[in-house]
């Protein structure tokens, strides 16, 4: 999504909104870690990242790519989050069989 922006001159705005990303992640994982350690600080790096590509990197991206929010959605995020729902269904379901023990 990054490259789609860059290829279309916006450096300095992808700039800025990558310094006030920053600050975020800087000032939420300061605030998280006291009270949930390196959990803390990875909520603390995820939500800026989730809220910029949500409200900026995606929607921007799709205007200068001329690529409609339902195409987008359809082929690659519904896609992607059926892939990631049967990844960790597998998984959960594999863990928890492996403590099934047969008498």
């Amino acid at each position: 999504m990054v490259q789609v922006l860059l290829m279309n001159g916006l450096h300095t705005q992808l700039m800025k909104i990558g310094l006030l990303e920053a600050l975020a992640n800087v000032v939420l994982s300061v605030i998280l870690v006291k009270e949930y350690g390196m959990i803390g600080a990875a909520i603390g790096t995820l939500i800026p990242n989730v809220l910029l590509a949500l409200f900026y990197n995606i929607p921007v991206a799709l205007k200068y790519s001329s690529t409609h929010m339902r195409t987008y959605i359809k082929e690659y995020l519904l896609p992607l989050l059926s892939h990631l729902v049967r990844l960790f269904t597998w998984d959960t379901f594999f863990k928890i069989s492996s403590h099934l023990t047969l008498s």
